[in-house]
């Protein structure tokens, strides 16, 4: 390189790196780095000549032909750094951006291990460092890997790219539309590559080296659409979208930090909103004393002159001719803030109450996920209906308050309220979506439509306060509170009652069920009024900034004397703009599409373009839910939230009961329409209870109620001819009309409620199945109509290509789907496998235990023995006592195991002892 040291001390470099080793033995093979000049190094393991005939001119004609830098290394030994090689031989900037994905193994193999342990394992190495420019720093593993160290006077900065979408690598690339180079030949060598750099030289070196150069051309076109998305879509300005330095690597960072950005900078004044958004927030109380008091002081002083929106613009407009006011000014928005007007409703506000009920607000109650008729367990003949866009629709459909909710909680002495009371202050004066109230209590009677969070409040306590982001072997960076959501049938343990939850029982409970809800007790409610309300953000500043009220610690208490004003965000004006600009930006590429396929070059870069617009606004919209529900961050709203998860559940428990879905997950269900619920013609329609409605086999067995073919039509007619004709499935269905008719039998069906859906129903393409067979919550197999399976198992593997054993649920789905009974001959012991994580590596060389896995590095995979347990969880539970009897017992280890003993009598009879939940002393 011809740039001086100098000139490249203040630029960021990006250089990306990949490796290759042997599945099963961790072999290393290769590593694989590309820089942003242009120079590409290949390190082969020069070890593998002892064991294999290497065709080593070939390999050495291939790179020099693709201007590789070719170098053979021992990447056994763990002694060599590759990157330290590269920064030998070039002069790089001193600040470098390493991009990857996914795998740690690919950093161990780039730097050597023993070298990369000491940043792993630093305790390790306390009295043997190379030195303090060795790689010193920082690494964990979440949903992406982050790392910053430092190398030979290098800092450098780990960018997992693993972190922006929850597929491949391939997947990735699409969606900006880049494609991979293609591996062909290379994979028939999947697990063995050794092989494939024997055989197919070339081909190896073009498909490892090609994953590198991809790395750096999609972080630069992903930030790109990120940067347009923010700019155009969110109308942010140019100097506070995202760059390439300082780019979010994970989703849920990515689109909740852009979301905070349109609500500092795009739905209002900035500078207003920047003082508005801290008026009504908190100061960090846990910082130094003598900064605490100056940002107080200084606080109050600010406060004092901008009292009003007119004395606020006053200030903002001539601050610069008054340094004094502007130090005031300068003051005020760079103090430290624990709170801001849009997170008091956050779950991170909320779960730190340790003195009130206000903690069981803070918690997000997710998706449904129930087994709905665990009696039975195969289905002929199927559909598969999902809610359509459903998360997307919920959000676009209701309001984001900024401002104070109210709130009614609880100390321990208290006596609590009932539904009842708190309904009379909130009915008609609360804005619908923007109130939520827990409540708790036992029923005499059943209903399985509000579900149960099992969790103390010292629970969400801890996870809030400290402690909720340690484990670094979880993946999720969008919600983390503990406990459980648990579908309790005669008793409610800090369940949710929303306006969609409240429409549905009013309309469906009978007097009696609808009196007993009433008497529930109130645990915490939060809420906005109507009256509170404003539209208009300037009028709202106003109001805000006229407010007297303050936050006082009085005699060990806090009093909170702030207004209760707050602003309506539309969130369709966020959501709602990207859904519809979505849809805009996909028909212009349909409509490009013919051109492409014709091979019109320029129509080609249009379109490619169009494709990666689009898939950045899926991405905000798929992932902008979670953000609002997630306690990461702090425009998350534990109200909106759960108003949107309550109307998606709402929803689904609504399919379930007109389709007669034998299972539910999330907002998706499995059913037969040669056997769907209707109203009985010709009679008096008496209409079931909740009661009825949670008992499948009360329903179908209900005066008014009758089962039968969906429109009357004859499916297994069209089922038939998908068996003839396999590749005409979708085209069948299609025709048949099955989505629409769908859509109309569940809407006809609760019309007689006066309810209807929210959401549109739409039929998996690809689901049309002759069988299924479900167990458990989530569990099914489905047999399509040329005979194939597909698996949805959760936490299981099949394996067909090498001797690790599958999980015996695969074959027991697999056998039930085709109608057979016997499963005496399942084989229990199952290989768990995944990829050891860091976490998980350095707690394990930090114990005496986990010696399975104590010879690998992070990366690579982790096998292990286990043995099925089956537990009765799926069943319908009453009451809480039940719930943790079951769960009590699934953690319970003893050789006769559990339901599984019962697997020689057939899975009828296996099913049944689950239902009756006793087990006898008689082992399998």
């Amino acid at each position: 390189m011809n740039n001086s040291q100098s000139n490249q001390e203040a630029k960021v470099f990006f250089l990306a790196t990949d490796a290759e080793w042997q599945s099963f033995t961790n072999e290393p093979i290769s590593v694989q780095v590309s820089l942003e000049n242009g120079n590409r190094y290949l390190f082969l393991n020069s070890t593998l000549k002892l064991t294999h005939e290497l065709p080593l001119q070939a390999i050495e004609s291939t790179c020099e032909s693709l201007g590789i830098n070719l170098v053979l290394a021992d990447l056994t030994s763990g002694d060599f750094d590759c990157l330290k090689y590269i920064l030998e031989t070039e002069i790089l900037p001193k600040k470098l951006n390493l991009l990857m994905f996914y795998s740690p193994k690919d950093l161990f193999l780039l730097h050597g291990s023993n070298n990369f342990n000491r940043l792993v394992l630093p305790e390790q190495f306390l009295d043997d460092q190379k030195g303090d420019e060795y790689l010193i720093g920082e690494i964990s593993q979440k949903r992406n890997i982050k790392a910053i160290y430092k190398l030979k006077g290098h800092t450098i900065k780990v960018k997992d790219l693993k972190g922006w979408t929850t597929g491949s690598l391939k997947a990735l690339a699409s969606s900006v539309a880049i494609e991979l180079a293609d591996k062909g030949k290379m994979d028939a060598y999947k697990t063995n590559m050794v092989a494939g750099l024997i055989n197919e030289p070339e081909s190896f070196i073009e498909y490892s080296i090609g994953d590198t150069d991809c790395l750096l051309s999609i972080y630069q076109k992903f930030s790109a659409n990120i940067q347009s998305l923010q700019s155009q879509a969110l109308e942010l300005p140019e100097s506070t979208c995202f760059t390439l330095q300082n780019i979010p690597m994970t989703t849920g960072s990515l689109v909740a930090n852009s979301f905070r950005k349109y609500l500092e900078h795009s739905i209002g004044n900035p500078d207003v909103a920047a003082v508005v958004f801290r008026k009504l927030g908190e100061l960090n109380l846990s910082q130094d004393t003598s900064q605490l008091k100056k940002a107080q002081a200084n606080r109050e002083t600010f406060l004092g002159m901008a009292n009003s929106l007119e004395s606020l613009k006053y200030i903002l407009n001539n601050c610069k001719d008054s340094p004094e006011i502007s130090k005031i000014l300068k003051g005020f928005l760079n103090a430290e803030y624990d709170t801001l007007a849009y997170s008091l409703a956050s779950p991170q506000v909320l779960g730190k109450d340790t003195k009130t009920t206000t903690a069981y607000l803070a918690p997000v109650h997710g998706g449904r996920a129930l087994n709905e008729i665990p009696n039975e367990y195969r289905l002929t003949n199927v559909l598969d209906a999902d809610l359509t866009s459903a998360y997307a629709t919920a959000m676009n459909n209701l309001i984001y308050p900024i401002g104070r909710p109210r709130i009614e909680s609880f100390t321990a002495n208290q006596q609590r309220t009932t539904l009842k009371e708190v309904l009379k202050q909130i009915e008609g004066k609360a804005t619908p979506g923007c109130w939520v109230i827990v409540v708790s209590g036992k029923l005499p009677f059943s209903q399985d439509l509000i579900m149960s969070k099992v969790v103390t409040a010292k629970e969400i306590n801890k996870a809030m306060i400290g402690g909720n982001d340690d484990n670094d072997n979880d993946d999720n960076d969008l919600s983390k509170i503990p406990g459980s959501i648990v579908h309790l049938r005669r008793e409610i343990v800090n369940g949710i009652i929303t306006e969609d939850i409240l429409k549905v029982i009013k309309a469906v409970a009978s007097n009696t069920e609808y009196k007993a809800f009433l008497s529930l007790e109130v645990v915490s409610m939060a809420y906005h009024l109507e009256a509170d309300r404003y539209d208009d953000f300037e009028a709202w500043t106003d109001a805000i900034l006229k407010d007297q009220g303050s936050v006082k610690a009085v005699k060990g208490n806090v009093v909170d004397t702030r207004t209760y004003a707050w602003f309506a965000l539309p969130l369709s004006k966020v959501f709602g703009k990207l859904t519809d600009e979505r849809k805009a930006i996909k028909k212009q590429a349909k409509g490009l599409k013919p051109l492409v396929d014709a091979g019109d070059l320029e129509a080609k870069v249009s379109y490619d373009k169009l494709h990666s617009d689009q898939e950045a606004r899926k991405l905000f919209i798929n992932t902008g839910y979670g953000t609002l529900a997630s306690v990461y961050f702090a425009t998350a709203n534990s109200i909106v939230g759960n108003n949107i998860t309550a109307k998606v559940r709402v929803n689904a428990w609504m399919m379930s009961k007109a389709l007669r879905c034998p299972q539910v997950i999330t907002d998706g269900g499995l059913f037969s329409p040669e056997k769907v619920r209707f109203f009985k013609e010709g009679i008096q329609i008496k209409l079931p209870s909740l009661n009825t409605l949670a008992h499948p086999e009360l329903l179908d067995k209900h005066r008014s109620i009758a089962l039968k073919s969906m429109a009357n039509k004859n499916w297994s007619e069209l089922f038939q001819r998908a068996i003839d004709s396999p590749t005409e499935t979708i085209n069948i269905f299609q025709e048949a009309k099955a989505e629409e008719l769908t859509n109309d039998h569940i809407n006809k069906f609760w019309s007689a409620w006066g309810l209807e859906l929210t959401f549109g129903i739409e039929l998996k393409i690809g689901h049309e199945s002759v069988a299924a067979s479900y167990m458990g919550k989530a569990d099914y197999c489905l047999k399509k109509p040329d005979g194939s399976y597909e698996f949805k198992i959760r936490g299981a593997k099949e394996f067909t290509e090498h001797e690790l054993k599958s999980h015996p649920k695969f074959e027991i789905l697999r056998r039930v789907a085709d109608g057979l009974d016997d499963i005496s001959d399942i084989i229990l012991e199952y290989n768990n496998t995944y990829l050891l994580k860091i976490g998980r590596y350095q707690e394990a060389n930090k114990s005496t235990g986990w010696q399975h896995i104590k010879g690998l590095l992070p990366g690579e995979q982790v096998v292990e023995l286990r043995s099925y347990k089956m537990n009765n969880s799926f069943v319908h539970i009453d009451m809480l006592e039940e719930y943790k009897k079951i769960e009590r017992r699934g953690r319970t280890t003893n050789k006769e195991g559990l339901f599984e003993r019962y697997f020689n009598e057939g899975w009828a009879a296996t099913l049944r002892h689950a239902l009756a939940g006793k087990l006898n002393n008689k082992a399998r």
